[in-house]
């Protein structure tokens, strides 16, 4: 009768009290009977076994036999038998039994209406009284399509749900923190680890700089012994002659002769002559040991100070400045840090600014780079990237198109698509029109896929190839990607998809590969008999087909098959067509910068970037600026980004750029907004500087994507040549083969070109007769 007699003591009410009174206050689960047995503690405070069993458990081995309440602190003696042996919590355990009757006797009423039991609707989510209630919960309604339940079972139910999904949480929170207590002891264990193999490595360094030491020391020994020796040998010298000069003074008080004592002053003279060499040391005490300018010592603190740099899992932020040193050995001049450096800078490229003059002459020939993909972001990080593997900084770095002296900006939506693709856009700055998304040559209103409508000629766009042609220039192309890919297709295909390289869904419609082939101008063109008579088939590495795309420029030192360089096929482009002496139009494309971004892979689309770069100045070399209009531009952007966390200047471009203030993790100072590289990198280590510039390392994207998509902001035009000034402001993108063909006198604007020419001529006839005749006549030879 004890358990009752403290029930009728106590004499609580079910209503007076909630469950948290049941409930352990240190693991905020609920009493029972099994693993959160209620203990009560000798300082009246009650925590469930488990507790107790874990914080016995974590105390040292000094405190074996006591531990501290989670609630006071007081200092707990442990029984013989454990936690175990602790005293059950009565009062709880009565509680427990008395709230387990009251919720089996509970059912719950109408406040109203007391013999009502309240009811539950589970279409609806609420509760009633029938009597209470009207409409179609109402007393003696039809509910229909509820589903109604007494409000008892439907609380046994929703309290089953949330003890389920509690359980659920908890079980998760106790996983969750088992892997943090192993993460914990395994941190423990690694950085002990690590302070072994720092102390082990630093030793060796140790014993190397000792054994140097004492090297060093032996050496200036023996130095040291030598000379001094040297100079022991001429002092004895010196003293023995200084005894024989002294027997000499002595003796002359003993000669009478006044001869005598003139021939003995006549032999001092020239004994002292004599020993004029003997006086002078033979050797010098000059020993010095330079560390602040030896060029070894230079080098063994640049190796300390990478030393152990394959240690930057450890993520602090000071780690950080170890990834900088990777990239480049320059640091920033004390000139850059005063106001005169900045301002002499502005004031050159000002006067140089004020110097330049545009150039009004007809373009003899036309060079179009197109860097497939490079917009704004691939341009920066491929010039921090081209300086970089110069051993500079990098951000100084220019690129060769940089130095040209007109930039603008292009606009590269398509007439269906914010965001276009590189067949629409070809379309744009080959045509000068814009089109719908994957069509090649063709007006808008070809729609993608819709063979039917490409057939009619009238909606066929010719290429400024096509008009150079008709003016007898010689044209061509020059890309690293297939022959008929969407790029170098633009040049001469008139097609509804990009995709019917090879086949069309229907035969009204002929393929990129026929178009070239069988249409203007391929028709006119026996290719394999011309490329033989070149005499460049012999010419190993200058093959003119491949089957595919060319490799990647990053690739190429693992390939034992050679393939010519972009660099080269641009001047072996140029020493064939500058033969035509009324000019050429040539097209060359660095494709395959574009393809490494769709698969997120960085460095191998820097590495085709400065590829292009070098192609372009080779050009330069091979042309006359004064008469070659040379345009670098894209067709679109990537999800490209260059960011990083406010990194040092001449950080690795390629490598790590911070650490996240969120999970405290490393990150690449190159990302993408989508793409493959959402796969290969997780967020549960830190990534190394090692990993990042490894060439086949995709770089981080934000969005799971099999292949990475095009960006749709604008893309630079840097022009240099004859009427380059016309590329200045934002243009449209369809803007471009205008002004090309504006300064070449070839396309819509021939006719106004040729009289606009012609009024220059009329103005400089008043200047200079004989400037008019010299024009003239390149004029003739041009046209």
């Amino acid at each position: 009768m004890t358990s009752s007699t403290l029930v009728e003591t106590v004499s609580i009410d079910y209503e007076d009290f909630s469950e948290s009174f049941l409930t352990c206050g240190t693991c905020l689960c609920t009493y029972d009977g099994q693993e959160h047995t209620p203990k009560l503690l000798p300082c009246s405070h009650t925590v469930c076994r488990s507790c107790l069993e874990r914080i016995a458990a974590g105390n040292g081995v000094r405190d074996a036999g006591s531990f501290r309440c989670p609630i006071c602190r007081e200092t707990i003696p442990l029984p013989r038998g454990g936690v175990n042996a602790l005293p059950p919590s009565f009062l709880v355990n009565q509680l427990l039994d008395l709230m387990s009757r009251q919720r089996r006797e509970v059912i719950p009423k109408c406040s109203l209406h007391s013999t009502q039991e309240l009811l539950f609707c589970e279409t609806c989510d609420c509760v009633f009284c029938r009597v209470c209630t009207t409409g179609a919960h109402g007393n003696g309604t039809e509910s229909g399509q509820h589903t109604v339940i007494p409000f008892s079972i439907a609380i046994k139910r929703m309290s089953e749900i949330l003890l389920y999904k509690a359980h659920l949480c908890i079980s998760k929170l106790n996983k969750a923190a088992e892997n943090v207590n192993d993460e914990i002891t395994k941190l423990d264990s690694t950085a002990e680890e690590t302070f072994e193999a720092i102390n082990q490595s630093v030793q060796e360094i140790t014993t190397v700089l000792e054994q140097r030491r004492s090297e060093l020391i032996e050496m200036v020994k023996k130095l040291k012994n030598t000379k001094k020796k040297i100079l022991e040998d001429q002092l004895s010298i010196i003293e023995s002659e200084k005894e024989k000069v002294q027997l000499q003074c002595n003796g002359l008080q003993y000669q009478v002769e006044v001869r005598n004592i003139t021939n003995r002053i006549s032999d001092l003279n020239k004994k002292l002559d004599s020993l004029n060499a003997v006086m002078e040391p033979r050797e010098n005490a000059f020993l010095k040991y330079e560390h602040d300018h030896n060029s070894a010592s230079s080098d063994i603190e640049k190796s300390l100070r990478e030393f152990g740099r394959k240690m930057n899992f450890l993520v602090l932020a000071s780690v950080l400045a170890a990834f900088s040193l990777g990239s480049c050995q320059r640091t920033t001049t004390d000139d850059e840090k005063t106001a005169k450096y900045w301002e002499q800078d502005g004031q050159k490229n000002l006067y140089a600014s004020l110097r330049l003059l545009k150039n009004e002459k007809v373009a003899k020939n036309v060079i179009l780079f197109l860097g497939d993909g490079m917009g704004m972001t691939t341009v920066t990080a491929t010039r921090i990237y081209k300086g970089q593997k110069k051993r500079e900084r990098g951000e100084e770095e220019l690129l060769t198109f940089d130095q040209f002296p007109y930039v603008s900006l292009s606009k590269t939506y398509g007439i269906d698509r914010q965001t276009s693709d590189s067949a629409n856009t070809a379309t744009a700055y080959l045509c000068g029109v814009k089109a719908n998304y994957g069509t090649i040559g063709v007006d808008g209103r070809v729609e993608y896929e819709n063979c039917e409508s490409s057939v009619d000629p009238s909606t066929h766009v010719p290429s400024i190839l096509e008009w150079a042609q008709d003016k007898g220039k010689w044209t061509g192309f020059v890309t690293t990607t297939r022959v008929t890919h969407a790029t170098p297709a633009g040049t001469y295909a008139h097609i509804a998809s990009r995709n019917w390289e090879s086949s069309t869904p229907s035969p009204k419609c002929q393929d990129i590969a026929y178009q070239l082939i069988h249409n203007k101008p391929g028709k006119d063109m026996h290719i394999m008999e011309q490329f033989l008579a070149l005499g460049m088939a012999t010419k190993p590495g200058t093959s003119l087909f491949h089957s595919d795309h060319l490799p990647y420029v990053a690739e190429r030192p693992n390939l034992t098959k050679e393939y010519p360089t972009l660099p080269e096929m641009v001047e072996a482009a140029i020493k064939v067509l500058r033969k035509e002496e009324k000019g050429f139009v040539l097209l060359v494309e660095g494709g395959k910068i574009d393809i490494a971004h769709h698969l997120n892979w960085a460095k191998k689309a820097l590495e085709e970037g400065v590829e292009f770069d070098k192609a372009i100045e080779t050009a330069q070399q091979l042309t006359d600026p004064e008469e070659t209009l040379i345009v670098v531009t894209a067709d679109h952007s990537h999800t490209f980004t260059v960011g990083g966390n406010y990194q040092m200047r001449g950080t690795n471009i390629l490598g790590i750029g911070g650490v996240s203030d969120v999970d405290n993790k490393t990150f690449t100072t190159l990302g993408y907004h989508n793409g493959p590289g959402y796969k290969k990198n997780s967020r549960d280590r830190n990534l190394t500087e090692e990993e990042a510039v490894e060439t086949e390392f995709r770089q981080d994207s934000l969005f799971p994507m099999l292949y990475e998509t095009h960006g749709a902001e604008d893309v630079p035009v840097y022009a240099k040549g004859p009427y380059a000034h016309l590329f200045h402001g934002v243009h449209e993108q369809s803007y471009i083969p205008y002004v090309m063909g504006y300064a070449s006198c070839v396309g819509p604007n021939q006719d106004v070109c040729n009289a606009a020419m012609s009024v220059v001529l009329t103005r400089s006839s008043a200047l200079l007769s004989v400037a008019i005749a010299l024009f003239t006549y390149k004029w003739n030879v041009f046209y």
